[in-house]
């Protein structure tokens, strides 16, 4: 087995072919150049109908001045179409039979607009201008009859010379696509950069905020803010065994239900709707609350509401404590002194601005995150990229090793070093 690195490929062909193709590859050049020289002529032609169309002679052809200005400005369209046509051929440096069959197709297409344009204008040019599209037509003709040559050599003798070229083409695409791979992987390294440059922003940003939320004002609206949360679970846990018999007690017809104002029926309905907030409105005793919670107690044990045994007993045993026991009284006296100086530090933190400090610091945190988001986004697409990239030079290179075994009748592998 012969192991060739692939740019050793290129040279280790035109090694092996030399002798055979470069005759071809000759006269392949040999026949584009004349092509080219046949295009610049061409162009002339168009160029020198611009260059007559104001000549004396034509002031004299009896011919009335209208046609003659009529075929002027057909003749200016008739150059500048050629020459837009002209201009849009796109002539490759390399020989390769791909090449030179795109080379004729785009021949092939300028010989369609040309008969195109013609069919348009010239009748329009006539009788003026008959030496310059004489000379036009020549070499439009003679541009036609190299071109046919050209593929008559492409089809019949060039034809062998496809396969080598294709090796050259599949040496290129791999090539290409370490270049895009390599291209890939900087913009990774790049991103990586971006990536823990964002998280270090990140993690200054947030200890400077954790500073800021656990200094001066802010700490201490903090510390009653959670010391208030805390108060207010405490709360829940002892009202909860009572919330759904006071339900009940909303919706009987019990006696104990009657004795209440329609004030204290009021409160029943915010408390079952927002405990905490009713519990903080109370003056301070509970009068409101411990009013109800007598009228409860007489009805569960009345046995009034429809509730089972044990619930009946946990609600009674509850409503003792906080009746008799002044379960939430302290409770109650912390909750509203709590309130009072959260408010008050509220209100400092508001006139010191230090709500919009702490927002511009939250805000700027939440930007940074959302940018390190889009970042890993993409690099966890140019990491996809790259991996398909690699499968496909992986793919490339043993298709290019299948080939040119097949073509030089030996077997190769080709590697990248």
């Amino acid at each position: 087995m012969v192991t060739l690195k692939l740019n050793e490929v290129k040279d280790y062909v035109n090694l092996k072919v030399e002798k055979r193709y470069k005759p071809l590859r000759v006269k392949a050049q040999s026949i584009k150049q004349k092509l080219v020289e046949l295009l610049n002529q061409v162009k002339l032609s168009a160029e020198k109908i611009l260059v007559s169309k104001d000549r004396d002679a034509f002031k004299t052809v009896e011919d009335g001045f209208k046609n003659h200005e009529i075929a002027v400005k057909n003749a200016e369209k008739l150059s500048q179409g050629l020459t837009e046509y002209l201009d849009k051929i796109n002539i490759k440096e390399d020989c390769s039979y791909n090449t030179l069959m795109n080379f004729i197709g785009e021949l092939k297409l300028f010989f369609q607009n040309v008969n195109e344009l013609g069919r348009r204008l010239v009748p329009k040019i006539s009788p003026w201008f008959k030496t310059e599209l004489k000379y036009l037509d020549y070499n439009i003709r003679k541009l036609a009859e190299h071109v046919d040559k050209l593929n008559q050599f492409l089809v019949k003798e060039y034809k062998e010379i496809e396969s080598a070229d294709k090796i050259i083409e599949l040496v290129d695409a791999v090539n290409s696509s370490l270049s895009e791979k390599t291209a890939f992987q900087e913009k990774l390294e790049s991103l990586k950069v971006e990536v823990d440059d964002l998280t270090n922003q990140i993690r200054d940003a947030e200890d400077n905020y954790i500073k800021f939320k656990t200094s001066g004002i802010q700490k201490n609206y903090t510390q009653t803010d959670e010391e208030l949360n805390e108060v207010r679970r405490s709360f829940n846990i002892a009202f909860n065994p009572i919330l759904k018999p006071l339900s009940k007690l909303c919706k009987s017809s019990s006696k104990a239900l009657a004795d209440l104002t329609p004030e204290q029926r009021n409160t029943i309905d915010c408390y079952l709707s927002e405990p905490f907030p009713t519990f903080l409105n109370e003056p301070i005793g509970l009068p409101v609350l411990k009013q109800i919670l007598k009228s409860l107690q007489r009805s569960l044990l009345a046995k009034e509401l429809d509730l089972k045994k044990d619930r009946v007993e946990k609600a009674v045993k509850q409503i003792n404590k906080i009746l008799q026991d002044n379960l939430l009284d302290e409770l109650h006296k912390k909750a509203k002194f709590l309130t009072e100086s959260k408010e008050t530090l509220k209100t400092l933190i508001a006139e010191k601005g230090l709500d919009e400090k702490s927002e511009m610091l939250a805000s700027n945190i939440e930007q940074l995150k959302n940018q390190l988001t889009d970042k890993k986004v993409e690099e966890n697409r140019l990491q996809t990229q790259i991996q398909n990239i690699q499968n496909k030079i992986e793919r490339d290179l043993k298709f290019l090793s299948e080939k040119l075994s097949e073509f030089l009748e030996e077997n190769i592998e080709v590697t990248l070093s």
